[in-house]
């Protein structure tokens, strides 16, 4: 069980060290020395963790994403109908997703930030996945689009993406039930 608590300790210290170099330096300068530094641990340990660098990045950005992934299979989507405005929006895939990505704001900001990372690639791959389906299985939306479903598609993506961005990399983000009314707004404009 100690030997838990260390573990869990030094990977919080690992992820501290990433985040605040990476933000400083960018990720492209950081080296393990660095990490070791600021984590104040020694290069064996962080060795005994990670292969290198981009192995930590991997292990961020996976772990980021098998969280998302969950909560998009655990969760509802909303349609591209307009939504009900009291309904319940916490059992809502998006809205659990931006709660955890305010939740780990610090390093999705970080990473999103990036240009070797392929968080953004791999989110909207993730965030596609669902919008298509929903294109395909609503043939009849509310409000009649005025253009191809692939231009709608694109379009929904870039903007979660733009607002996700956006949002993480304020110096003080709005809490994730105002950035997701944000995104319901920005949905409903097909």
């Amino acid at each position: 069980m100690a030997g838990n608590i260390k573990v869990q300790k030094t990977e919080k210290a690992i992820q501290m060290a990433f985040i605040e170099i990476a933000s400083k330096k960018g990720f492209n300068k950081m080296s393990v020395k660095d990490i070791t530094e600021v984590a104040h641990i020694s290069r064996g340990t962080f060795y005994l963790h990670y292969l290198d660098k981009f192995d930590l990045l991997d292990h961020y950005e996976n772990d980021l994403l098998n969280g998302i992934v969950e909560l998009f299979g655990k969760y509802s989507k909303p349609s591209l109908k307009k939504a009900l405005p009291n309904k319940d929006y916490t059992n809502n895939a998006f809205f659990q997703m931006f709660s955890y990505l305010y939740k780990h704001k610090q390093l999705t900001s970080v990473l999103l930030r990036n240009p070797d990372s392929i968080i953004k690639t791999r989110m909207k791959e993730i965030i596609d996945m669902d919008i298509k389906f929903d294109l395909t299985n609503h043939t009849k939306i509310s409000i009649e689009l005025t253009i191809p479903n692939d231009y709608a598609e694109e379009i929904i993506l870039q903007n979660v993406l733009s607002i996700i961005t956006f949002w993480l990399q304020k110096s003080h983000p709005e809490k994730p039930d105002i950035v997701y009314q944000i995104f319901l707004n920005c949905l409903f404009q097909f």
